[in-house]
């Protein structure tokens, strides 16, 4: 067996993310330690094999050289007989952008290399040597993406689709493909987000760099205790782990659970359930257009009477004034099809259903939808069905695993015994920076509808990142403020002092949510102690808030705080930082910059 080369190249978009230390090594450490980093690509030419290659081939030439990011290294080298394997890199890696492999002709074997992404890639033979150009999947999402911008069915976007393949497998991709390809985010709503902007992007890359970083077997669950905003969608498909979301968003887990049936869906059948619910929803609801009498839509609609006759006493009691009957209507008859399995047995179809209408509800309360609500309803599943349609063009199917799927809308997660029995080997946690004041107003009608109720806990209970905290633990906390006992005495000397500075300066309520904030951090990380495997690693990425304290705004180290739990021997003893770093995002939509700190924790 003869010697290989395989060139990881550095994504250029890292550009744009300043951080006190280098992603894309903090990635090529974890996952393959031994490559050799690369300042520049010139110095491939120190290797003498390679050297005869590039000056021999223009093409290879301009491949390497395009796209480059500006600052080093411009990627790593591994060389060997036995080829790592690509597939993670491929599918899960977020700094490499492209993959450069030479091999030996007679030696040559790309079984190694999945399909979805053979089909984007450029080969050639130079000498004797096969050359092959690979995109990584977090490249080919961000090219492929924007496709769904301006086409309106499947031809539209397997046309596009076409011409992008033939452009990405050309020899001369680097002239046909645009800075503004590369650069696009697609904003706007989305199957597979709250909102896909410009920092979504940088979001996805972060997620991908951090778990890169877990140490676990297959078997080995993963957690994610809070679900941010444009949740991990991409990064769970890509995922060998089975793992289990939790989160105080129904929609954000709702569209978790969705996203990860894709690749077991068939398009023919989805379209044909959206037809399907549409075509009863005219029958049920009379307000909509007549159909055609049918005996079997009739039984049907004698059913949906006798549910909604008890739908409409729970609605009653349920304190919905502001709900219109006819919304209320609605939704029932969406739910009675999509429960009493009319429209399909399959639990992903009707997942794919049930996403569409809470998305709907939010729209509606939002008063972001138009015209009736069949359309409204109808435009959501089309538009989702495209979002997926699209999706599955680039998925790299014959690689995915199904995984155990644990979804749970959970409002304090200081406590997981009821949601966790087996072990942890990974968490990725994004933690809250702040417990909100408030709770978002349509919160309540979106439940009452959906029939949710039984799922929320007390609602007085304070957890993370929902409620204000309550008269009964206010009292406490100001009482071991007063009197520097309890938690006060576990803070460290910076928490301390930040207390009471807010107490000095009587802005008390911002004092007693900030220890009750860090109260939560404390026991969230007592849990994380006691049910994360032994040598299993947890990742807290850290958002520091802004107060206004003496006329000025100041950062609130929340990552010190931590460190200073994990630093006392009394306290959390089995957990010690291995590594932290911090970055900063690009702006955003609206000119605001996002620094994180990313603390790297081990459990001994």
């Amino acid at each position: 067996m003869s010697k290989k080369y395989v060139f990881f190249k550095t994504n250029a978009q890292l550009d744009n993310i300043k951080a006190t230390k280098s992603l894309v090594k903090l990635e090529m450490d974890a996952i393959l330690p031994d490559c050799l980093a690369i300042p520049t690509i010139f110095q491939l030419l120190n290797f003498e094999s390679l050297k005869q290659i590039i000056l021999k081939d223009t093409i290879v030439q301009t491949q390497l050289a395009f796209n480059l990011s500006q600052i080093q290294p411009h990627g790593f080298l591994w060389q060997g007989e036995a080829l790592p394997l690509l597939n993670t890199m491929l599918n899960q890696t977020g700094t490499i952008s492209e993959i450069f492999v030479w091999m030996r002709v007679g030696d040559s074997n790309t079984e190694f290399i999945p399909e979805s992404y053979f089909k984007y890639g450029y080969t050639s033979t130079i000498y004797n040597w096969q050359y092959i150009h690979l995109w990584s999947f977090n490249i080919l999402w961000r090219l492929i993406r924007p496709i769904r911008q301006n086409t309106q069915n499947e031809v539209e976007i397997d046309e596009r689709v076409k011409k992008l393949t033939t452009i990405l497998k050309s020899a001369d991709y680097p002239k046909r493909l645009t800075q503004s390809d590369l650069d696009n985010t697609a904003e706007g709503y989305s199957y597979f987000s709250d909102r896909y902007d410009h920092k979504s992007h940088y979001d996805n890359v972060l997620n991908q760099v951090l778990l890169m970083q877990r140490n676990t077997s297959d078997e080995e669950k993963i957690l994610f205790p809070f679900i941010p905003k444009n949740g991990y969608l991409l990064q769970t498909l890509m995922l060998d782990n089975p793992y289990i979301a939790l989160g105080i968003d129904p929609l954000r887990l709702q569209r978790m659970q969705a996203y990860q049936e894709l690749p077991y869906m068939s398009a023919n059948l989805l379209n044909n359930a959206i037809s399907r619910i549409i075509t009863h929803l005219k029958h049920l609801n009379p307000m909509e257009a007549i159909v055609q009498p049918d005996l079997f839509l009739n039984d049907i609609k004698k059913e949906f009477e006798l549910f909604w006759s008890e739908e409409k006493k729970r609605l009653n009691n349920a304190n919905l004034q502001s709900v219109p009957s006819s919304l209320q209507s609605f939704v029932a008859s969406v739910r009675f099809l999509i429960e009493a399995q009319h429209i399909s047995p399959s639990a992903s179809i009707n997942h794919f259903l049930s996403l569409a209408l809470t998305i709907f509800i939010l729209r509606h309360f939002n008063k972001s939808i138009a015209g009736s609500y069949l359309e409204a309803y109808h435009s959501i599943l089309r538009q989702n069905y495209l979002d997926y349609y699209l999706i599955n063009t680039v998925l790299p199917k014959d690689k995915l695993k199904t995984k155990k799927f644990h979804q749970t809308y959970k409002n304090d997660v200081t406590d997981m015994n009821a949601v966790i029995s087996d072990s942890i080997g990974f968490v990725l946690a994004r933690m809250p920076a702040r417990i909100n004041k408030t709770e978002p107003t349509d919160l309540h009608g979106l439940f009452e509808l959906l029939n949710w109720h039984e799922d929320i806990l007390n609602p007085s209970a304070p957890f993370f990142g929902s409620k204000l905290t309550d008269d009964k633990t206010t009292a406490l906390i100001e009482d071991a403020i007063r009197q520097r006992r309890g938690f006060y005495a576990t803070l460290g000397h910076y928490g301390q002092i930040i207390i009471d500075q807010f107490c000095i300066n009587n802005r008390r309520n911002d004092a007693v949510q900030l220890f009750h904030l860090w109260q939560c951090y404390y026991l969230f990380l007592e849990e994380l102690q006691r049910i994360v495997n032994p040598a299993g690693r947890i990742v807290l990425v850290i958002k520091n808030p802004k107060y206004k304290l003496n006329d000025r705004f100041k950062d609130i180290r929340m990552d010190e705080i931590v460190s200073d739990f994990i630093r006392d021997p009394r306290s959390l003893s089995h957990l010690k930082i291995v590594d932290q770093f911090y970055l900063t995002l690009p702006p955003g939509r609206f000119g605001q910059t996002a620094g994180y700190h990313v603390l790297i924790l081990q459990k001994t």
